[in-house]
């Protein structure tokens, strides 16, 4: 089922991640139709109906950007969801795959991408990478349902190679295909015998070994030191780890040499290497706050939760970088959990809080979890308050039905997309105050705008003005002015018009 014709390029990469990622629930087909759900920032539901020799009918998805009559990125990770159980099916119609001229078209592909200059532009790469990894979706995958797996090793390595070589203005293709192809391969390996994965272990050492393009031996390492776990492999990761350690010893490896440190003692441990051993070689890395968290972790699978609570608070207390923060937080918040040491998970969840890189909303909701209910009420401001910029406040004071705080802060951010998106949450109360706010960022931002775009974007604050109890008048008021003033800007006039259609309807 080519479908791919029938969308944009970047819409079938983003629908390939959403597939890749297992985003893709509640699949059904009944009579000719496939229904799913698709979870993303929101759940979506998807319908599609295929017609007897394959071909698509309808689609249907509830999302804004099929609204607009565009197929969607839902669309495309069920399609995806379609040809992955379908492919099994289509193994027994189809004749045996030539690799030799699979691989043929996609040289012939990339050259013709490249074209006269030899680089692609960033417009056509994506373009260029959603036909290269077309090959991995279809011909790889029907290869290994064939039970072909040298072949569909060989042509998913190839695939991998074309794209890492390829000169282009990448933005996120080639990470794509790195992903897309370790994961074909984790497929392979499950299903490879002894002599199969032996081969695919020695193609991967010579990688390594050949370190010719970065790209590659990124994937084929974490690949390498992810799989292959028989005592031969593990001695021969055990010999290029030690390799890798001392070139980061004389400087020859001047960033990230430490994970080498950290596969060593990976393969340690499944080794079945003592622990007395295990722990000397962690002692001799002592300085590296990356192979010391590690020892952490590994001391609290022995139980011995007071060293390892000491090693990650004295990281925490000489690092101000936030990752550290983060990271040896979480395993703080176990250890104290599983010591009974309520008051110090409270300090260390707040710390989190107020300089963590991402919005979690669990870290929130852990901390709050462990306050009585009148002392939450008394300390929830502070907390909300000290958040790190990452962090919506607004969405937290809207939770805790802080509405004096939440105006607030519409009026200290002075965001229109802040007071669209939260606006409805205040109490009934606050309509006026609303109303005002809105009148005075609307006025500020049509002095800023200057096109159809700027003007569009106005209309969209127009009508979520019309959702608050009196904003309708408001909103009306100001279109008359703005008439008047800008009588000579016709593409304003041309939305304001649609807008005063959109309220008559």
């Amino acid at each position: 089922m080519e479908w791919r014709r029938l969308f944009e390029a970047e819409v079938v990469e983003r629908g390939r991640k959403y597939f890749r990622a297992g985003l893709v629930k509640d699949y059904h087909e009944d009579g000719g139709y496939v229904s799913a759900v698709v979870s993303g920032t929101h759940e979506y539901e998807v319908l599609i109906k295929i017609g007897e020799h394959g071909e698509i009918r309808k689609t249907a998805c509830d999302c804004p950007y099929a609204d607009s009559g565009w197929n969607c990125k839902h669309m495309a990770a069920v399609l995806f969801e379609y040809d992955k159980r379908h492919d099994r099916e289509k193994v027994n119609l189809d004749a045996r795959i030539d690799i030799k001229n699979v691989k043929d078209e996609i040289r012939y592909l990339r050259r013709r991408y490249l074209g006269r200059y030899g680089y692609i532009e960033y417009w056509k790469a994506m373009k260029f990478a959603a036909e290269v990894l077309g090959y991995l979706d279809r011909e790889v995958h029907i290869l290994i349902g064939q039970g072909e797996l040298e072949d569909a090793f060989e042509l998913s390595s190839f695939i991998l190679e074309t794209m890492c070589k390829t000169p282009m203005d990448d933005d996120g293709e080639i990470m794509d295909t790195m992903d897309s192809v370790s994961l074909v391969w984790h497929e392979i390996y499950e299903k490879a015998d002894g002599e199969m994965r032996k081969k695919m272990f020695d193609w991967m050492m010579k990688k390594m070994d050949a370190g010719k393009n970065e790209f590659v031996v990124q994937v084929v390492e974490e690949f390498v030191m992810a799989e292959f776990d028989g005592k031969s492999e593990l001695l021969k990761k055990m010999a290029y780890c030690e390799k890798m350690i001392e070139k980061y010893n004389t400087d020859e490896i001047e960033t990230g040499g430490i994970r080498w440190v950290l596969y060593k003692v990976k393969i340690m441990k499944q080794l079945g290497l003592s622990d007395a051993e295990i722990r000397k070689f962690y002692d001799e890395w002592s300085g590296e706050a990356g192979v010391r968290i590690s020892l952490a972790d590994w001391l609290v699978k022995n139980g011995e939760y007071g060293e390892a609570r000491d090693i990650l608070e004295e990281i925490i207390k000489k690092s101000d970088l936030c990752y550290y923060i983060d990271t040896c937080g979480r395993k703080l918040d176990v250890i104290y959990e599983m010591t009974g040491d309520t008051e110090a998970r409270k300090k260390i969840l707040l710390k989190m809080i107020n300089e963590s890189l991402d919005d979690d909303r669990d870290l929130y909701k852990e901390l709050k979890g462990l306050y009585e209910k009148n002392e939450w009420y008394n300390v929830r401001g502070e907390v909300i308050r000290g958040m790190s910029w990452h962090f919506d406040k607004a969405y937290y004071y809207a939770l805790e039905k802080m509405d004096e705080e939440l105006f607030g802060l519409f009026r200290e951010a002075k965001s229109l997309d802040l007071l669209k998106k939260y606006a409805k949450k205040l109490d009934e109360k606050y309509s006026e105050r609303i109303t005002e706010l809105y009148k005075e960022l609307l006025e500020y931002e049509m002095l800023r705008s200057m096109g159809r775009m700027d003007y569009q974007r106005i209309v969209k604050y127009l009508k979520s003005l019309c959702e608050v109890e009196g904003g309708e008048k408001v909103a009306i008021e100001l279109v008359e002015k703005w008439r008047g003033e800008y009588k000579n800007r016709r593409a304003l006039l041309d939305e304001l018009g649609k807008f005063e259609r959109w309220l008559r309807f």
